[in-house]
């Protein structure tokens, strides 16, 4: 998984806005679920970002069991639940942050968020590669309800079909210029690897440069700052007060 682990960190913005400009579908945006194709052009080269064009790519692809039902799409374990919305947030809230913590709660579920610094040292780390590296989000320092889910499946083991998760955000990605909803421009790192890969040759100067992609170095400093912050922590909480022993009846 190394081509999502460390992404490159050159960036040609061009080429991203022409990637997701092309991508766009060409028709009524009542229509543009059923007419998105999975495909876009750049420097004349058609480029596909489908489901399984990606998880070929990624040189990891994920084995999923034949599908029962020959129309609908084989879904990976997370990809099931979250199809059936089978999540219990009191257990998700319980594994992945720490004693005492809770949801932030808004005024619905989209709004409902969580802090990185309430999360505990796995389900932090799996968070900021998550935003940093699969499914990019404005903000690295909160989590919406939604991603949770994800953290949580992840930090159990569970199988996620990575590929889908970025095939399915570059499509939202690509839409929102048919809804007209400001979204950022996810995965330049990826695009530019994808479009490299597949024979576009990219021309400098590459006016922008990605900060802070999780690798081994993040990972091991991101640990020792949470095992201090957690020894702080523990360290500053007063010993508990003895308890009185109880009077003796006199005989």
């Amino acid at each position: 998984m190394g081509k999502t682990y460390e992404p490159p960190t050159l960036i040609n913005a061009d080429i991203v806005k022409e990637f997701y400009a092309n991508a766009m579908p060409t028709c009524d945006k009542k229509d543009m679920e059923a007419q998105f194709s999975f495909t876009t052009m750049v420097r004349g080269i058609i480029i596909h970002f489908d489901q399984d064009t990606i998880n070929t790519y990624l040189v990891s692809p994920l084995t999923l069991k034949p599908s029962e039902d020959p129309t609908q799409p084989n879904l990976c374990g997370y990809g099931q639940k979250e199809e059936d919305k089978d999540w219990n947030h009191a257990e998700i809230v319980r594994d992945i942050l720490l004693s005492g913590k809770r949801y932030n709660k808004g005024r619905s579920d989209d709004s409902t968020t969580t802090n990185f610094g309430d999360m505990t040292l796995k389900a932090a780390i799996i968070f900021k590669f998550l935003v940093h590296n699969v499914w990019p989000k404005n903000h690295v320092t909160t989590t919406s309800k939604a991603v949770t889910p994800l953290i949580w499946h992840i930090l159990k083991g569970g199988e996620v079909d990575v590929a889908r998760i970025i095939s399915r955000e570059l499509r939202h990605v690509a839409l929102s210029g048919l809804t007209l909803k400001l979204t950022k421009l996810s995965f330049p790192g990826f695009i530019m690897r994808l479009v490299q890969a597949l024979g576009v040759q990219i021309p400098g100067p590459f006016g922008e440069r990605l900060v802070g992609p999780i690798d081994d170095k993040y990972i091991l400093s991101h640990i020792k700052l949470m095992e201090r912050k957690l020894a702080a922590s523990a360290s500053s909480i007063p010993d508990p007060e003895p308890e009185a022993p109880e009077p003796v009846s006199p005989h």
